[in-house]
């Protein structure tokens, strides 16, 4: 779920900036936010405080990036990381099985172009509720 390759961090690697050095910026305007809770952001852990335009505006500056871009990506890329926990945490409350057919049909899915994968589908699944969980469990 972390993402490595976010807007700002290639931005920032860009320009030759450590994480180091996105905090000392970030100090000097008087935001105090750990080396660790500023690579909790680019890993889309924690959102921005896109709310703190004080905090979009030490940011652009920093990235020598427009205000509107900055808070433009910060919110897409927050908007993006509640996506995808969101998606982790609907997968996490299905059942073994389900959660089996899905990573299974997300490996291949090019088998979704099969003439009536549905159908076959619908029929595999129906058979694998009927046996125990146990049997798909990773644990």
């Amino acid at each position: 779920m972390l993402n490595p390759t976010h807007p700002f961090s290639q931005r920032r690697e860009t320009l030759g900036l450590s994480l180091t050095d996105v905090q000392q910026h970030l100090s000097r305007q008087g935001f105090n936010y750990s080396v660790d809770m500023i690579r909790a952001f680019e890993q889309g852990e924690r959102g921005y405080p896109v709310q703190n335009t004080g905090f979009m505006l030490a940011m652009s500056e920093c990235l020598r990036m427009p205000v509107s871009s900055v808070q433009r990506t910060a919110r897409q890329t927050t908007n993006s990381a509640q996506g995808t926990r969101m998606f982790y945490q609907r997968v996490k409350r299905l059942r073994p099985q389900n959660r089996y057919l899905l990573n299974f049909v997300l490996r291949h899915p090019s088998l979704t172009r099969i003439p009536g994968f549905n159908y076959w589908f619908e029929m595999v699944k129906s058979i694998a509720l009927q046996l125990p969980d146990e049997w798909f469990n990773r644990d």
